[in-house]
């Protein structure tokens, strides 16, 4: 009976020490599966993106040229577009709720930090989109009013949102800093 009762002591004190050892933790463990969850979803959001991107470039060069019967025939990717940005906002909400989960755990501070640089990239990524979504309501309504007759003058429209293109164009720059800060922190800190 000792016997057993000295194994089942020194199991509990082995476990007990594992526990604190770094990278043996539950905590540890954790973190890195939130965090590499968080990062699965946040890549669905950035292929997304580039899908995004590649459709507003085609939009924008239409509407730089001025075409808008070329622009009225775009209107279904217009629409798809908008469903897309819809979709990405919803993987980035699902990135934030996982590394919100690594903030709340403790003893890995290495890992809320690469949890921190990648929300400040969630929530750039989500300003962008939202703009980008404003920019597309927008056109769609350029659409619409050329669909029913009124005249419209697309490169007008490019010069007077040239402010919001700029403001994309940050948030993208931007959210680069972010994502490369983010994995050098975490190939410097061993963390995946």
């Amino acid at each position: 009976m000792t016997r057993a009762r000295s194994i089942a002591v020194a199991l509990i004190l082995i476990a007990t020490c594992m526990s604190l050892l770094p990278g043996c933790g539950g905590n540890t463990r954790l973190a890195r599966q939130y965090c590499e969850t968080g990062d699965t979803w946040y890549q669905k959001a950035v292929v997304l993106g580039r899908k995004l991107t590649d459709d507003e470039q085609q939009i924008l060069k239409v509407m730089l040229a001025n075409d808008v019967a070329g622009l009225v025939a775009l209107k279904g990717q217009l629409t798809d577009m908008i469903g897309d940005v819809d979709e990405s906002l919803g993987y980035l909400e699902k990135a934030d709720d996982y590394y919100n989960k690594v903030l709340r755990l403790k003893d890995v501070p290495e890992y809320k930090q690469y949890a921190e640089i990648m929300r400040e990239a969630v929530q750039k990524n989500k300003d962008s989109l939202t703009v980008g979504r404003q920019l597309a309501n927008s056109v769609m309504g350029i659409i619409q009013s050329a669909e029913s007759g009124v005249p419209v003058d697309l490169q007008a429209y490019v010069k007077s949102g040239s402010h919001t293109v700029n403001l994309l164009d940050q948030y993208v720059r931007t959210v680069i800093e972010l994502e490369t800060e983010a994995r050098t922190y975490a190939t410097q800190h061993d963390l995946f």
